[in-house]
């Protein structure tokens, strides 16, 4: 299995995954999102078009995603980061995604006012493994 497949895979298992995006001054600004699915290209999260993360977001497109189960415990410690852009999505390619996130959490409103779509598209997914054979250390 390619490491994208298995990234992909794992984060539409996990229960919840981090957003960060970037604020006006450039400093983090981290979140705990559950409304969100995957297909194999890109992560799909729903929000309302009212908040902090859409304005970043439209400032600065540069997202990262990040999924880790809980309960882990070394050396079976696993979790992937998935570095992106990101954007507001309409039209088809909304309904698409909605579809998506309605099969992951069905309990989800879409019918609320402002709600929104982020689209992010990786372009670099990293891996830690603390059971992989090769380690990397720090000193």
């Amino acid at each position: 299995m390619s490491l994208k497949t298995e990234a992909f895979q794992y984060l539409k298992n996990a229960k919840n995954a981090k957003l960060v995006t970037a604020n006006s001054e450039g400093a983090p600004d981290i979140r705990t999102v559950g409304g969100y699915s995957a297909d194999d290209q890109a992560i799909y999260i729903l929000t309302n078009e009212n908040t902090n993360k859409v304005a970043q977001i439209r400032e600065n497109d540069k997202v990262l995603v990040f999924a880790e189960n809980e309960g882990q415990i070394i050396p079976d410690f696993v979790n992937f980061t998935f570095y992106g852009r990101a954007s507001l999505l309409s039209g088809e390619e909304y309904r698409t995604a909605e579809a998506l996130i309605k099969e992951r959490r069905p309990q989800l409103d879409f019918s609320r006012p402002g709600t929104a779509i982020i689209k992010v598209e990786p372009h670099t997914i990293k891996k830690l493994d603390f059971s992989a054979d090769e380690k990397i250390t720090f000193s």
